[in-house]
């Protein structure tokens, strides 16, 4: 399927950048942040979310197999169930009983009550004077399992219309309704685009610090909620009530947008893969690239 290349949305260059070299986007100077490439092209991905199996407590630890024969069973789960997904993109075992999988292809990503936000669609300039139930039950009338309505309201300017974000569960009514580019509510004849998710936060899971990832953490593994140590793989201490942010310190998760240093942080990354993506440094990636 030929992609529409929307606004800061470029081929990339035939230019290649070698591996060891990670140049740095950073924001005007009065800034504290700097950003290598990696965190850069991390932001603009659209990866499809992992699938994770425990294995029951009975399992002894040591009865417990390895990720490469976790694959090897999941692929035989897959041919005996009929399930039609080729191959896995991911296999790592995330906890002592508790294993984490992904696949690359939206075709082979099942997942009944939920769907990726790559799988939204945005019907662009609806009439404010058209009301938002009659623009749902229109779009309904083109692509019939749309699900998960939401208007898009654009507080910071003036306009006359709003957008309207939904998910669909059919892969060949996505894309068919993609490549026709439009769609009919009243009289007006609206452009139909993909839904851009918001750049996403480089972070580690196990002290939950932006900046790195897990990879590259020093720190033990700790609870999101309470930041305590965990002790084979369990967090005794942990209070349910209790939040401490790793970033601020303050009554609050880690990552939540209220927290001043990730605002600021997100303002930052922001104009840094901006700047990234008019220079055709790095460009949106879809699943599977």
């Amino acid at each position: 399927m030929k992609k529409r290349l929307r606004i800061n949305d470029h081929p990339p260059r035939n230019e290649q950048v070698e591996q060891h070299q990670l140049p740095t986007l950073g924001p005007p100077h009065h800034h504290q942040h700097s950003f290598n490439m990696n965190v850069l092209k991390r932001a603009v991905s659209s990866n499809l979310p992992c699938f994770f199996i425990i294995f029951d407590a009975p399992v002894e630890p040591k009865n417990i197999p390895s990720s490469i024969q976790v694959a090897i069973m999941l692929k035989k789960v897959f041919s005996q169930n009929q399930i039609p997904i080729k191959e896995l993109s991911m296999c790592v075992q995330a906890g002592e009983r508790r294993f984490k999988f992904a696949v690359d292809e939206k075709a082979e990503f099942i997942k009944s009550h939920t769907l990726p936000d790559c799988y939204a669609s945005v019907v662009r300039y609806v009439p404010l004077d058209i009301n938002q139930d009659i623009a749902r039950q229109q779009i309904l009338k083109t692509i019939p399992v749309a699900v998960g309505f939401s208007s898009i309201l654009y507080h910071y300017r003036q306009r006359a219309t709003y957008d309207i974000r939904f998910t669909v569960h059919s892969l060949e009514q996505y894309q068919t309704a993609l490549e026709l580019g439009r769609l009919s509510i009243g009289q007006h004849c609206l452009p139909l685009t993909t839904f851009l998710t918001g750049y996403q936060l480089t972070y580690s899971t196990a002290c939950w610090k932006i900046g790195h990832m897990r990879d590259k953490c020093q720190s033990p593994v700790s609870c999101r909620k309470c930041l305590g140590p965990y002790t084979n793989g369990v967090n005794d201490s942990c209070q349910n009530d209790t939040l401490i942010c790793a970033q601020c310190g303050g009554n609050h998760f880690s990552l939540d947008s209220i927290c001043p240093v990730v605002k600021k942080y997100r303002e930052e990354l922001k104009l840094a893969v901006d700047k990234a993506l008019a220079s055709d440094a790095t460009r949106r990636s879809a699943p599977g690239e």
